[in-house]
């Protein structure tokens, strides 16, 4: 029979006279009638006394503190705290109907003497649960009051005694209890706090400190209330060698102390002895604790945080997993490292490592960003290996190894030439280990090193770098046969090739390579390349624009008689000031009649800046920024129509074209990206 049959709450009554209530129908004998009660609806009646008693929060052996009404919303409130708990429902399981019953209906109690076994109950229990209301907690010193009584009758150095010291370090961190001062365990521990408070027992830090202060820890932590126990962990803690990812926050220690700790270590005489994987724990647990609090190199201020083991672990995984830092600490300059690690806080081994790194020969991909030189500085670095009298001593494959690690380091940091300042970047270690193994594995680039050894060596110990990249593109240039597979026909200045009714014509260039200026059907296109005034007036001396312009100018001149309707030609806002200086002279001194400015470096703003200022009564500028936008040109006599087709995003999907078999074709603009229909 449900309990509402026989028993509703009425806030209009006392909670006094409801407990009267429900106590009436508890002693009667249809209530163990199991015809009439079942052993849930007789729970739903414990469970309702119970919270009547919550509600008004009664005062044990106090009736006068039953005499008074609460709310639906209140009763309600706390009868739902009461169902939502698993320790209070196994309590009605383990307590039984018939035990309840006494304790529910005992005259003078109101259910008292009930409230008072749930909090034994409690009291008793292994491990305190963290779902009871706050109202039958116990004080934090007398749970562990009672857990330290059954830790006299137990062996100190077994399980069940490990257990019962992780519970009183989990009591005391629940209530945030200070050492020494009693006041701050007498308070109840709220099971909201209680909760947040992770296993310690299943702490790895914890279990070792258990097995190595054995039988003895017992005797610590008889005394007072175990705060001097408690204490010798946080010990324990701050000189391992490494600390778990488990160890709960509140044993964490700040980054100072914890780094001069490490440091003692180091500076044992026992320590150079210590094998490879205890060296590297220990370096990589020093790198780590920075890491994880960002400390700055000399401020010794902000080291004074505490760690957070998640970010630890992560950090000290990631250095004991770098190989250059692994070979560095162990095997290549173990003392060294020691020496610089015991400096200071451990800045002076994150410096002394920089600097290992920087004169590596090959610099790993797992070598952390921060602890990665800046380009320039590693492209001087890798100079001074070119210019060292040992260089003949040094074998084909670190010879490889140099020239790749030179030439992909000016590539990761996008480089150029001539403009030293394009160099002062971070190194991405994925993407400069990219850039290394594509040319270690370029067989031109290995038969440009090895044919060629003196003279790559110049070019890599010249300026930096750049004379390299210039060197290895002309070899290429030179090479007898193009990449397998790829159709074309290669040509140099002054050379003209005739493909159908089309001739090709090559003009010089100012950089790698050359120009080309094509004739079809009555119209003619120009394709600057990489001709260009490529002056860096910000940073080049007089002489070097001085030059710069006169083989600009020398290159221009055979064009200068040509009739150009389209011209592509670079404008590179790189260089700084006047960057435009080149386009403005071909435009002044050709007279193409469309150019379109490219190589802007995604900086749509550039040509389209440019198209508004550049224009001639000769020359129109037009300028293509958006992906797959092309323009229609129609030349007239004495006209010019330009029809320009943005593609609108997300309005059409594009159509798949149907395969067509590949045929051999000679003619190198078959498969042009060219972005213009010329009429």
């Amino acid at each position: 029979m449900p309990l509402s049959n026989d028993f509703t709450f009425n806030p209009e009554k006392t909670v006094l006279k409801n407990i009267e209530s429900l106590q009436k129908l508890i002693r009667s004998p249809k209530f163990t009638d199991e015809n009439t009660y079942k052993t849930q609806d007789r729970k739903e009646a414990f469970t309702a006394l119970f919270a009547m008693r919550m509600a008004v929060n009664a005062t044990r052996g106090e009736k006068s503190s039953l005499k008074a009404n609460v709310t639906q919303a209140q009763y309600d409130a706390a009868l739902k705290k009461l169902k939502e708990s698993p320790s209070f429902g196994l309590f009605l399981e383990k307590q039984g109907d018939q035990a309840l019953q006494r304790k529910l209906t005992e005259g003078r109690t109101h259910g008292g003497s009930a409230e008072d076994a749930f909090q034994d109950y409690l009291m008793e229990a292994d491990k305190l649960p963290a779902d009871p209301p706050l109202r039958y907690m116990p004080k934090a010193n007398a749970r562990i009051e009672k857990l330290q009584t059954k830790l006299e009758t137990l062996p100190g150095d077994g399980e069940e005694a490990a257990a019962i010291y992780g519970e009183i370090f989990r009591i005391r961190r629940g209530v945030g209890a200070v050492r020494g001062k009693g006041s701050s365990l007498d308070l109840q521990v709220d099971p909201t706090k209680l909760g947040d408070v992770p296993d310690i027992g299943a702490c790895d830090a914890f279990k070792e400190f258990v097995r190595e202060q054995g039988a003895a820890l017992k005797t610590t932590a008889l005394k007072g209330h175990s705060g001097e126990a408690e204490e010798k962990f946080r010990d324990h803690v701050l000189n391992m060698d490494h600390i778990p990812a488990n160890t709960p926050a509140a044993y964490m220690p700040q980054a100072l102390e914890r780094t001069e700790a490490l440091v003692k270590k180091m500076k044992e005489p026992g320590f150079s002895y210590a094998n490879g994987d205890r060296k590297l724990t220990v370096f990589a647990e020093l790198m780590g604790t920075r890491q994880a609090v960002k400390a700055v190199r000399g401020k010794k201020s902000s080291l004074e945080k505490p760690i957070d083991p998640a970010a630890l672990e992560a950090a000290v995984n990631q250095w004991k997993n770098c190989e250059s830092f692994r070979r560095f600490v162990t095997e290549e300059d173990p003392e060294a490292a020691r020496e610089a690690a015991a400096t200071g806080h451990g800045g002076a081994l994150g410096d002394k490592f920089r600097e290992h790194v920087l004169n590596l020969d090959h610099l790993a991909a797992d070598v952390p960003a921060d602890y990665m030189p800046q380009g320039l500085e590693r492209v001087e670095a890798l100079q001074k290996k070119f210019k060292s009298d040992d260089y003949v001593l040094y074998d084909e494959e670190r010879k490889l190894t140099l020239y790749a690690e030179l030439m992909a380091t000016r590539s990761a940091v996008g480089a150029v030439r001539g403009k030293k300042s394009s160099l002062e970047k971070p190194i991405d270690p994925a993407a400069l280990n990219r850039e290394v193994n594509s040319f270690k594995a370029c067989e031109a680039f290995q038969s440009y090193i090895r044919d060629h050894d003196a003279e790559a060596r110049r070019a890599a110990a010249a300026g930096h770098g750049g004379a390299l990249e210039e060197g290895f593109a002309r070899h290429v240039l030179n090479l007898d046969s193009l990449p397998q597979g790829i159709p074309g026909h290669r040509m140099k200045p002054g050379d003209e090739l005739t493909l159908g009714d089309m001739t090709v014509q090559a003009y010089d260039s100012t950089d790698l390579g050359v120009s080309y200026y094509v004739e079809l059907q009555g119209r003619s296109i120009f394709h600057a390349g990489d001709l260009n005034l490529w002056h860096w007036r910000e940073e080049s001396t007089v002489r070097e624009i001085k030059q710069a312009e006169e083989d600009f100018y020398d290159a221009v001149e055979p064009i200068r008689g040509l009739n150009i309707d389209l011209c592509m030609f670079p404008l590179d806002p790189r260089q700084g000031g006047l960057f435009d200086a080149g386009i403005n002279h071909f435009v002044m001194s050709v007279k193409p009649r469309v150019v379109i400015p490219m190589h802007w470096q995604q900086r749509a703003e550039v040509p389209l800046n440019y198209a508004r200022r550049g224009r001639t009564r000769y020359t129109e500028i037009l300028a293509l920024t958006k992906p797959r936008e092309r323009a229609d040109l129609t030349f007239g006599e004495d006209e010019l129509q330009i029809h320009v087709h943005t593609p609108v995003s997300g309005l059409f999907e594009e159509k798949k074209e149907p395969e067509i078999p590949e045929e051999r074709n000679d003619d190198p603009f078959t498969d042009t990206d060219l972005p213009v229909n010329v009429q």
